[in-house]
């Protein structure tokens, strides 16, 4: 989702300067894999843009902070994933969407296992059980609370 917000940010800024991306800076000194247009401007974004240019255009800072964060130790984005990535680890645990769905997956599973318990699908109950402990385990290494 934070991909989309980047490429429709690359979009608009590509609008605004009439200048096309390549002329601003070189994107990749070695020949690049067939990548589409859209993932270049993402990728241009995510290596080129001061913090300024990017909360200056809708980024939350603290994601601005993560991207310029990877960049000082020397990360060069070459996919939209590893921006995903770092956008995404970079929200507080309250924003971040992945706690909301581990603590669901979590509390889905103990259900789970607490009704095979009791029912036809006892055997089932170990299973539930253990990937109830997985999302929780999850669910606490990114969202310390």
């Amino acid at each position: 989702m934070r991909f989309w917000f980047l490429l429709v940010l690359a979009s608009a800024l590509m609008a605004c300067t009439q200048a096309p991306v390549d002329d601003a800076y070189p994107l990749e000194s070695k020949p690049a894999l067939a990548q589409s247009d859209d993932t270049q401007a993402v990728l241009h974004v995510a290596n080129h843009f001061s913090r300024d240019d990017l909360v200056a255009h809708g980024l939350d800072p603290a994601m601005a902070d993560a991207i310029l964060t990877a960049r000082a130790n020397g990360i060069d984005f070459a996919s939209p994933a590893q921006v995903e990535e770092t956008m995404t680890l970079s929200l507080p645990p309250s924003a971040n969407p992945l706690c909301a769905y581990y603590e669901a997956m979590a509390q889905y599973f103990s259900i789970r296992a607490l009704q095979c318990a009791y029912s036809i699908c006892y055997p089932m109950s170990p299973w539930y059980g253990f990937m109830a402990e997985y999302y929780r385990k999850l669910l606490r290494s990114l969202c310390p609370e």
